[in-house]
């Protein structure tokens, strides 16, 4: 009893001793870890794990220690508590060693990692813990010591195999677990004890068994990370039983292992085969994140890993280079060919070379059409095979290489037949026939078919059928023809890609490719050695033009593969003998002198040939593919490419013919236009090569001159219009080459001096000949001159000769600001010498203001000095003459009377279009223009007392109303004056405030420049408001709150005015060109974002407050001290009084938020979109209403572009969505209200039918609404039915009465808009 007494009394201490403050601390950070109690939350555990590592990595705990201590953890029968035993190992394991402050990881004691192995491995068996034990197992086996050795050995490593393969059947795993499974294979196969005779530690089985077992592991996975995974071992699999490459005996496996691998190649490459084609495609909303590509990729590797795949890898491979399959199919096969041949190596792949060949010329001559592969894709990864070292491309195509297959395939000898002008006669109706094997399959087919005729057909149409033949015949025989034209345009355009696939392999190749690919063909079209084309049959030159063009292409990318370090003596002409017969080819479809079809004549317009089909290709067609042709040969590098001087200076003077053509030869003005502009890009080119200097030498010294002698030729009416077009073309070379300038600039301006100097009394034809001039040197600003047309690739105007030289600074640059200002000299002083120089026409007017400021911007800053003081002198001139004028009352003052009339826009728009000014006018648009091109670092003004003066005289004379004053001047006046305080005013010289002081008193912004009909007031003010804010000056945020409180000004005119103000200093090409880049204009960074953002919330307060900004006439001043009852010309203003009363600030107010947000970012619209959406509406009804002077017809249709853009718009529809219940009703209802409504020319068309209606019916609409804003309002009542559904139902019924009234519309395009509303939105009654 005592023995038994003092036996429990131990057991007592145990348990005391367990929970006394003894113990050690991280016993109870392992019963959080490991507790089975859902309730601990996962910080906890991972606290208590935190706690454990730190210990281990201070040394203070050892994992020996803590093994033992979690002896029962580890054995329990609490599958929970087992599991998380083990993961806290696994965990403690992976953590180990870490720094926190980032020094190198320190490795694990070998006998601690040794005793973890085996234990982790022992773990291998038990089912609820083997995620952990995988996870414990991996780590060890791919630590490694300080120098970089394994810390668990080989055969502890094969241990851990045996257990793996014994104790689990890894397909029967769930996908985590399998994925932890193949990590340790990987882990195995990586060891470094995988470099011995012993092989890879999988195990104590023979080598074909341990790859047995493997494959067993892994066969039939499906889910694509495990499949990522699985083809990553497949990448190391061979490197563990076969070594690496040049590896000693005693590096690398035993021949045993080479033997059993080599063995087992077809089972371990079928394991990996399975999943080419790669179908995986991500569902939608994916949380895997594995691509299609990288799962594709990946395969790859796998596929391609050993050589020994490869009797098994390329056939399986080749099965998918096949046109009938998905394009991304082939694309996949055909990356997937080019691996295996890079890894598999030369010997490996020459067997299958000609199996190679075969597929890859069906996918050549039937490429797939589809967004993954298409047929330049399909030549892209033709022409990477062609190079490959594996199919003899790295020496061009010699014998049994790839490429040497496809210049001798059949294709070859069908196109030539197709060629032959006597294709026709001797092979059918069939041009040639199939190509290659096709050709014997179809051969009984087509000798049991009759032929349908006996006269042409052939591969290009073949020739004129007899005289005698039937209506009948003759349709059936141009059906034939054309069938015959579309099966030989296949036939020579497969073995144009097949060609240009080849020669793009490299200089060699290309060499080879065009010696015995392209030359014998054109022999057979009919092209002499010396180029002669004379010979080449009607229809066969289109077909020639379709072969040489990819395999010109495919040379030069052949010839751009050259090492450009190798010496001079290594390059050898590409294009040989050849060159020189296909730019006589080009040429000749250049300039349209074959002897073919023209563009949209002798077509049967009965039974039309359909020539937008595969092989209808006109004179259009075949010279645009001359000039694409052309370029390239233009293109080749120095000693690759033409070898004759004069080849070069004939396709350039080809070009020259081209950029020059009329319209006369080709089947529409578009098309003729298109060709001109590829044509001038193409000379543009050759003079910007750099690659030959000869051929840029050539354009500028052949072409440039050639184009300036038809530039400088006005004798008469068709040359005028061929000058034009040669002026086009000069100024795309010079933009793109703008050395060229010193041979083009001084020609041109002496031509327009000469012209300048002869203008007065000359006829239209100079006119439009000084115009051409403008465009050529100046560009284009919107005036009426021709405009010069859109580049292809870029899709901008190209600039003009003078704006080139404005924006680049080259060798060049002096030269050209001498001869730009003796230009802008000549253009201030011709109306000096002659008063009408430029009085004649608005055309001449405008050209010579737009001269002007590109000469002068083209100045250096020296230069501009004199030209600024000329100018300078005549707006002084102009100011003093407008105030004797307007002080001895000869004028007559044309400001608002108190009844409000409503302004005539086509009255207006006809005053700035008439043709002819006054001779004072033009002189005085030609000084001002002066100042849009000054650079900001002119020494101008000479002091600030002439600052302030010029500044306050431009001010005055923008905003000058009278009879003698036209609305371009006033606006020259307005660009000039914003101009000046943009680029001038920051340094002071102009006055206070960056020159708004001056602005402001020469009377801009005042009562009376805003009470004006014509706008030039808030043109002026816009303008000035810009130049301050786009430069950043801070006098701009007080300007802009001077504009804001003139909204509440009792006068309305003035209000809307200063709205308008507030949106021209936001609109794109406010402040005229002075502010724009290519007149030295400077814009800061966001200047729009900001300015919207700063003045908007000014706007909205005067909607919350409109009685805090109230400006009346007479009584206040503002803080820039503008008087609200003085004019432009120190009067009082007696028209501040519209009707005796107040007037509501709302409208003024509702169109400077419009205003505003018209010229925004619509990024800065969106965010601001919970401000602007409820005002939307309202202001749509204001500016529609024609009573008032609110009226905007722009910005109405702004308006509804903006409501659209909240229905449409994903950043405007969160804001819409957000207050869908509150806004969306009165948007519907105002654009229902702009739907149904007319303009005036629209009520003038239906004004016989409404006659007959009632009073009500026919009555003036006072909200009118042009074409697009109907059209817009009726495609956003569409957009809007995707609006939450309660939100549009309550209005159905407004909205399709609003459509079915459009329908009456006398406009097509609002009735075919009107017609999709009304449908959508009388669906919405099925939903209910």
């Amino acid at each position: 009893r005592d023995a038994l007494r003092r036996k429990y009394a131990v057991v007592v201490a145990m348990d005391a001793m367990d929970t006394s403050p003894s113990s050690p601390v991280w016993a109870q950070d392992v019963d959080v870890f490991t507790s089975p109690d859902r309730n601990t939350t996962e910080a906890g555990r991972q606290k208590g794990l935190g706690a454990i590592v730190a210990m281990l990595n201070a040394g203070e705990l050892q994992f020996l220690d803590l093994l033992r201590s979690m002896e029962s953890c580890l054995v329990t029968t609490d599958d929970a508590r087992r599991a998380r035993g083990v993961l806290l190992l696994a965990e403690a394991v992976t953590q180990y060693g870490v720094s926190p402050a980032g020094a190198p990881k320190r490795a694990m004691p070998k006998p601690a990692a040794e005793l973890l192995a085996q234990f982790f491995a022992s773990k291998l068996e038990d089912f609820a813990v083997i995620r952990a034990a995988l996870m414990g197992c991996t780590f060890l086996l791919n630590a490694r010591s300080g120098v970089g050795e394994a810390l668990v050995t080989h055969d502890t490593a094969r241990t851990m195999a045996d257990k793996l393969f014994e104790a689990v059947h890894v397909p029967s795993l769930v996908q985590g677990d399998r994925f932890r499974s193949y990590e340790m294979l990987l882990a195995l196969c990586s060891h470094p004890g995988s470099a011995s005779p012993k092989g890879p530690p999988l195990g104590s089985q023979s080598p074909q068994e341990q790859l047995e077992q493997l494959i067993a592991s892994c066969d039939g996975e499906k889910d694509p990370r495990n499949v990522l995974l699985v083809c990553e071992l497949w990448k190391h699999v061979p490197l563990a039983f076969c070594g690496s490459a040049g590896a000693r005996a005693e590096s690398a496996p035993s021949q045993q292992h080479k033997d059993a691998f080599k063995n087992a190649a077809e089972e371990l490459y079928d394991v990996v085969a399975a999943y080419f084609p790669v179908s995986f495609r991500p569902p939608p909303g994916d949380a895997i994140k594995v691509t299609h590509d990288e799962l594709a990729s990946t395969l790859r590797d796998a596929m391609c890993a050993s050589p020994t795949y490869a009797p098994y890898a390329v056939p399986h491979v080749l099965e998918s280079v096949d046109s009938e399959k998905a394009p991304l199919v082939v694309a996949d096969a055909l990356a997937s060919l080019a691996a295996c041949g890079a890894a598999f190596g030369k010997a490996a792949m020459k067997p299958h070379v000609p199996a190679v060949w075969s597929a890859l010329r069906q996918v050549l001559l039937r490429p797939p059409a589809g967004s993954d592969l298409d047929a330049e894709g399909a030549a892209k990864w033709a022409t990477r095979l062609f190079a490959a070292n594996w199919s003899g491309g790295d020496g061009g195509a010699p014998d049994g290489s790839l490429a040497a297959m496809a210049l001798c395939d059949p294709c070859l000898g069908d196109a030539a037949t197709a060629l032959a002008p006597s294709s026709a006669k001797t092979s059918g109706c069939c041009g040639g026939g199939k190509c290659g094997e096709e050709k014997d399959a179809a051969t009984k087919k087509e000798e049991d078919a009759p032929h349908e005729h006996t006269h042409g057909g052939g591969c290009c149409g073949g020739e004129e059928e007899e005289s005698g033949a039937t209506s009948a015949s003759a349709v059936a025989a141009s059906a034939n023809a054309t069938e015959v034209t579309n099966r030989g345009h296949a036939i020579v355009a497969a073995a144009g890609r097949v060609l240009g696939a080849v020669a793009a392999a490299g200089p060699a190749a290309a060499k080879a490719a065009l010696a015995t690919g392209v030359s014998p063909l054109l022999d057979a079209a009919g092209i002499g050695e010396d180029g002669d084309v004379s010979g080449i049959a009607p229809g066969v030159a289109p077909l020639a033009l379709v072969l040489a063009t990819p395999a010109t292409c495919g040379a030069l990318d052949g010839a751009s593969r050259h090492d450009e370090s190798s010496s001079g003596s290594d390059t050898e002409s590409v294009l040989g003998t050849t060159g020189a017969r296909l730019v006589c080819l080009f040429a000749a479809a250049v300039t349209k002198s074959f002897a073919a079809r023209k563009s949209g004549s002798n077509r049967d317009t009965t039974h039309p040939v359909d020539t937008e089909g595969t092989g209808g290709i006109d004179t259009d067609d075949g010279a645009v593919l001359g000039v694409a042709g052309l370029r390239t040969l233009l293109s080749f590098p120095k000693g690759f490419g033409l070898t004759e001087t004069s080849h070069v200076n004939d396709a350039l003077l080809a070009l020259c013919a081209a950029a020059t053509a009329s319209d006369d030869n080709s089947f529409s003005p578009e098309r003729a236009h298109d060709l001109r502009v590829r044509a001038g890009e193409a000379l543009g080119a050759a003079a910007s090569f750099g690659g030959d200097a000869q051929i840029a030498f050539a354009a500028e010294t052949v072409a440039t001159p050639n184009l300036l002698t038809f530039a400088t030729d006005v004798s008469s009416p068709d040359s005028v219009e061929k000058a034009r077009r040669a002026l086009q073309a000069l100024a795309r070379v010079v933009h793109s080459a703008p050395v060229t300038r010193r041979v083009v600039l001084a020609p041109l301006c002496d031509a327009v001096v000469e012209r300048a100097a002869n203008m007065a009394g000359s006829g239209e034809t100079h006119s439009l000949a000084f115009a051409a001039l403008a465009d050529a040197l100046a560009g284009v600003d919107g005036g009426v001159s021709v405009l010069l047309p859109l580049n292809t690739k870029t899709g901008l105007r190209t600039p003009g000769i003078l704006q080139t030289a404005a924006m680049t600074a080259d060798s060049v640059s002096s030269d050209t600001s001498l001869r730009a200002a003796l230009l802008a000299a000549a253009l201030l002083h011709a109306p000096g010498r002659d008063a009408n120089a430029f009085a004649c026409s608005e055309t001449v007017a405008d050209a010579a203001c737009r001269l002007t400021r590109a000469a002068v911007a083209a100045c250096d800053a020296v230069a501009q000095g004199p030209l600024l003081l000329e100018a300078e002198r005549v707006v002084m001139r102009r100011h003093a003459e407008a105030i004797d004028t307007r002080q001895g009352g000869t004028s007559s003052d044309t400001r608002l009377d108190a009844t409000y009339t409503p302004l005539n826009d086509a009255s207006m728009d006809a005053s700035l279009t008439t043709d002819g000014c006054s001779a004072n006018d033009a002189a005085f648009r030609v000084a001002t223009a002066t100042f849009e091109g000054a650079r900001p670092d002119v020494s101008y003004p000479l002091d600030t007392a002439a600052g302030v003066a010029v500044t306050s005289a431009l001010a005055f004379l923008a905003t000058l109303s009278d009879t003698q004053t036209t609305p371009k001047s006033q606006l020259a006046a307005s660009h000039a004056l914003s101009s000046l305080v943009h680029k001038r005013g920051a340094i002071g010289t102009l006055g206070g405030n960056g020159g708004l002081d001056a602005a402001i008193g020469g009377g801009v912004a005042t009562v009376g420049s805003l009470g004006l009909f014509d706008h030039s007031g808030p043109i002026a003010a816009g303008g000035v408001l810009r130049a301050l804010a786009q430069r950043g000056d801070p006098s701009s945020r007080v300007f802009a709150k001077t504009l804001v409180a003139l909204l509440s000004h009792e006068n309305r005119l003035v209000a809307a005015n200063a709205a308008r103000a507030l949106g021209e200093a936001m609109r794109s090409g406010g402040g005229g060109a002075g502010a724009t880049r290519v007149c030295h204009g400077v814009e800061k960074p966001l200047f729009r974002q900001k300015f919207f953002a700063q003045t908007l919330p000014d706007v909205l307060a005067v909607l919350q407050n409109p009685n805090r900004n109230a400006v009346l006439g007479g009584t206040n001043s503002n803080s820039s001290g503008i008087q609200g009852n003085t004019n432009s010309s120190g009067i009082q203003d007696n028209t501040s009084n519209d009707s005796g009363n107040k007037q509501s600030v709302r409208p003024a107010a509702l169109s400077a938020v419009v205003h505003l947000s018209r010229h925004a970012p619509g990024s800065a619209a969106f965010a601001a979109g919970l401000k602007i959406l409820p005002l939307l509406p309202e202001a749509a009804r204001v500016l529609s209403d024609v009573t008032s002077p609110f009226h905007d017809a722009d910005a109405l249709a702004a308006a509804v572009v903006l409501i659209a853009g909240f229905f449409a718009d994903p950043r405007g529809r969160n804001a819409l969505e957000t207050h869908a219940d509150a806004n969306a009703g009165a948007m519907l209802r105002a654009l229902c209200e702009l739907a149904a409504s007319r303009d005036d020319a629209d009520d003038a068309e239906t004004q016989n039918k409404e006659e007959t209606q009632t009073q009500t019916q026919t009555q003036k609409r006072e909200t009118t609404a042009c074409l697009e804003v109907r059209e817009t309002s009726l495609e956003a009542l569409v957009a809007a039915t995707s609006l939450p559904f309660s939100c549009v139902y309550p209005y159905r019924k407004e909205v399709t009465a609003a459509a079915t009234m459009a329908l009456d519309d006398p406009k097509r395009r609002v009735r075919r808009a009107a017609a999709r509303c009304r449908e959508v939105w009388l669906a919405l009654d099925t939903k209910t």
